[in-house]
């Protein structure tokens, strides 16, 4: 422990009135220094480890004081960049610790003597009444804390959360010697704001997947609403709480009743219900209501009177103002409703609608015209624009050109079609109509994305915030990118330090140019870069061959810009004329600068980069030509290897977007290591550099994917053992539960054990995940590791079985799965092999008895749909990439 922090710590006890005070309970000295040791522990996970193997043997001190206050718990669950395998422990922890704090109830201690209302056996009493109790505020804040934990990393272990909550949170603990259910005013006050406070919560879009992990925050939802209802006076959901139900069931997968009704919609323009059979007719407006809609309509039954958030909710629910139909939409608005910390107008009959409106009234539409309609008419209706409205056409106009590209390169998926989704499941825009009678009607033609953002300039408005984020990111050239920060509020020294960042950030500390530009911007910077990162044209390329590579850069102010010559030549006049020279970059060697020296605290930039060296012929030398394509990947993948240390050290943990990333990286590196080992023209040092590739890959991937997902062994123990509890507590409640009249099953919660709550697995991966695995196992020929994945995924079956049936392209992508293992464990790719290396031909397949223990846990598992069949195995070789 550094010397500074123990000057500190004799500062603190100078004095014995500071001694007396800090150990008025029964704590001393060795107490104090294990809180600093905990607390000072350089990541968030070693911290958390300190912790638990410092309670692991109980909660109290031989004298009944706590081993850890509350306040150094409160002070850990600040930490940032919590690993998501150890949230589930976290969680363990905070219920061990309630359970710790709770004290036998004594019925004298009630002065009434009404204790036959009283359904519990112990309470927690706050202090002083017991030195290892615990406060309301104390434990409100444990349960928030949690909630933004699970926001970041971890967003299953909503219902954990929220069932600790409901569990204690029910007007009997944390009172003083007289609990009772007879709830005060006082009390009923303080138990609405809470539980309300907690719909708000869970509310907030997760950090990553935030539309995958509605289902747990409706989950969660629903049992804080269950619980305010269970009280003998039940708590209101005031209109915060209504806003937080509504704004999850927006961005909720439509229920079969919705998709039915949106299969319904016509393709004109309001999208009516239009009856293709006989069993239409009985169908009526109230099938088309959706869970969005109902809420909102309860808020307004209870007397909540409609915003501006509430209205663009409405339209986004499926329903306009007017009573039209619109498109539901699975979306969040961006402009913070009531309660969420800004106050929006009420919507009148006479004053123009608002922004918010209208960027909704865009965002529930299916083609680019209809979008463009919209935004005419609202710029007929408005002085000036508006930002976000103005995003959202945009967004529209980003999403059509991508539409359109994807259908002239001609894209396809080479394992069959993914089920199509329906207009508004996510952001893709439809083409218009064929038939004259379903086009809507625009009087001018939809712009392009250059004359969208001219257009907006033309209106005096400056790109920033999300919007300028939004239109860098999806730049069509390089120089068009420049020109969106020319046209943005970025300053010139902001865009020219952003292109040449110092080399080396040794305080880590930022360039003072950069401290106010926002993350998001600089990600989307990173993002830019790396869309224009150089790719080479020629994989098959000699020893001695040179592949011109590189950016190429005509114009003039953006090369001064690009060389840090810009603020020199800044009182020229405008821009200097074009010229004919080719003058190349690399901005993948920038954007790893930038990188490097900003260190940013969220994945997103680290991915865009870990993205762009993953991508197949990527080039990584600053010179504009290169040597060898095989070298090349080799070199990336070294630099993808930088790159995790570089999170590490910054305690940035991947998760299983990263883990994608990594595999692509590995596997495009094991195809060049594999070759160049079997060159005799190989150099001896680029020799030995594939041989590490091949010995060193493997085991950090495996490593990678089992820390992200948690070990087979740990989680698989903690799996049977809450299958074992929960046979144990149905037999309870067969056998013992009471009978709807009685009091006590309306509290029939406090019976669960707390480890039903808790994750058993921390992180369900999608079967593209199992996917990049498979083919890493298999080209490295592990095939006793291929076993032990089957082995891993029939475990949690369950669970992988609820993402693939959520997934569009879920059922498709799992029997690649199962295909890519067959492949690979019978070597039927070695057949298949057409680039005459000769490598596969001293391959062998996996051992007969590790196929046929394959075989037997794919058969086992009926949801996976049994063991690949002969054509699957012939369509996966023909289509896939092998050595």
């Amino acid at each position: 422990m550094g010397s500074g922090l123990d000057i500190a710590v004799a500062e603190v006890f100078r004095t014995n009135s500071a001694r007396t005070s800090i150990f008025r309970g029964t704590w001393d000295i060795t107490d104090l220094m294990t809180w600093i040791w905990i607390l000072t522990a350089k990541s968030a996970e070693r911290a958390i480890l300190r912790l638990l193997s410092v309670t692991s043997k109980g909660f109290e001190k031989q004298d009944g004081a706590k081993i850890i206050p509350t306040a150094v718990f409160l002070f850990l669950l600040r930490r940032q960049n919590i690993p998501a395998r150890l949230v589930p422990p976290l969680l363990s922890f905070a219920w061990r610790l309630m359970q710790s704090c709770e004290r036998e109830f004594t019925p004298s201690s009630i002065s009434d003597g009404k204790t036959q209302n009283l359904h519990r056996k112990s309470i927690v009493y706050p202090p002083p009444d017991d030195a290892i109790g615990m406060r309301t505020s104390e434990f409100a804040v444990v349960i928030f804390r949690l909630l933004k934990i699970a926001n970041e990393t971890l967003p299953s272990a909503y219902e954990s959360i929220v069932a600790l909550c409901c569990h204690y949170l029910d007007g009997t603990n944390f009172q003083r010697l007289t609990p009772t259910f007879k709830l005060e005013s006082l009390k009923i006050a303080r138990l609405t704001y809470i539980y309300n406070s907690i719909l708000r919560t869970l509310a907030v879009p997760a950090k990553a997947h935030p539309f995958q992990s509605t289902r747990f925050q409706q989950r969660a939802q629903f049992r804080v609403l269950r619980r305010m209802k269970d009280f003998d006076s039940p708590l209101i959901i005031d209109r915060s709480g209504y806003q937080g139900v509504v704004s999850v069931q927006l961005r909720h997968t439509k229920t079969l009743q919705e998709r039915e009704w949106a299969r319904m919609k016509a393709k004109s323009w309001p999208p009516w219900k239009e009856e293709k059979l006989g069993l239409d007719a009985s169908i009526d407006v109230d099938h088309g209501i959706s869970r969005a809609k109902i809420a909102l309509t309860q808020a307004r039954e209870a007397g909540y009177a409609a915003d501006e958030w509430d209205e663009a909710a409405e339209i986004l629910s499926g329903w306009d103002s007017d009573g039209s139909p619109t498109i539901q939409k699975r979306a969040y608005i961006r402009g913070k409703p009531i309660g969420f910390g800004r106050r929006m107008p009420r919507v009148t009959d006479n004053g123009p609608e608002g922004s918010v409106i209208w960027a909704a009234r865009i965002q529930a539409t299916r083609t680019l015209d209809e979008a463009w309609a919209c935004f005419l008419t609202y710029k007929d209706q408005s002085r000036d624009l508006s930002q976000e409205v103005c995003y959202e056409m945009f967004e529209k106009i980003v999403f059509d050109e991508k539409r359109r590209r994807n259908q002239e390169n001609g894209h396809r998926s080479q394992h069959g079609e993914p089920r199509r989704p329906l207009p508004g499941d996510g952001k893709e825009v439809l083409p218009r109509p064929e038939s004259p009678k379903d086009s809507i009607y625009v009087r001018s033609a939809p712009p392009s994305y250059k004359a969208f953002l001219k257009h907006m300039a033309d209106n005096g408005i400056k790109l920033s915030g999300k919007f300028l984020a939004q239109a860098l990111s999806n730049a069509n050239t390089f120089l068009g990118g420049f020109q969106v920060l020319q046209a943005s509020s970025c300053t010139l020294q902001e865009i020219s330090i952003m292109f040449n960042p110092p080399c080396e950030n040794v305080s880590g500390a930022r360039h003072p140019w950069l401290e106010d530009v926002p993350d998001y911007i600089i990600s989307a910077f990173i993002h830019y870069l790396t869309n224009f990162a150089p790719i080479a044209n020629d994989r098959n390329a000699d020893l001695d061959q040179r592949i011109p590579t590189g950016t190429v850069i005509w114009n003039e102010r953006l090369w001064q810009v690009v060389t840090n010559t810009a603020l020199a030549n800044a009182t020229t006049k405008a821009q200097s004329p074009n010229f004919t020279k080719k003058r190349r970059i690399n901005p993948l060697h920038r954007a790893l600068h930038l990188l490097f020296h900003v260190r940013p605290r969220h994945r997103r930039p680290w991915y865009h980069v870990l993205s762009a060296l993953a991508r197949p012929m990527a080039v990584i030398g600053m010179v504009s030509t290169i040597r060898n394509m095989k070298a090349e990947d080799i070199r990336t993948w070294t630099r993808i290897t930088e790159l995790l240390d570089q999170m590490h050290e910054i305690n940035m943990h991947v998760d299983l977007d990263g883990f994608l990333l990594v595999c692509s990286g590995l596997e495009k590196a094991i195809f060049a290591a594999e070759k160049l080992r079997n060159l005799p023209q190989t150099p001896h040092h680029l020799h030995e550099v594939a041989g590490g590739v091949l010995v060193d890959g493997l085991p950090l991937v495996k490593d990678m994917f089992y820390g992200i997902v948690g070990s087979k062994k740990a989680y698989g123990d903690f799996s049977v053992q809450l299958r074992s509890r929960e046979s144990q507590v149905e037999n309870f409640n067969e056998k013992d539960g009471a009978s709807a009249a009685s009091p006590s099953s309306k509290r029939s919660y406090n019976i669960m054990a707390p480890e039903l709550f808790i994750p058993t697995l921390p992180t369900i991966p999608h079967p593209a995940h199992f996917h990049a695995f498979i083919r890493i196992l298999g080209l490295r020929r592990d095939y006793q590791g291929l076993k032990e994945f089957m082995e891993w995924m029939s475990l949690y079956s369950v669970e992988i079985h609820t993402i693939v049936e959520e997934a569009m392209n879920g059922p498709r992508m799992l029997r690649r799965c199962l295909t890519a293992t067959r492949v690979f464990l019978e070597g039927s790719w070695i057949e298949c092999e057409t680039n005459g290396s000769g490598i596969a031909a001293n391959l062998q397949p996996a051992p007969v008895e590790v196929v046929q223990a394959v075989e037997e846990i794919v058969e086992r598992n009926k949801d996976w749909g049994g063991w690949p069949t002969e054509e699957e195995v012939d369509d996966y070789c023909q289509h896939g990439q092998f050595i």
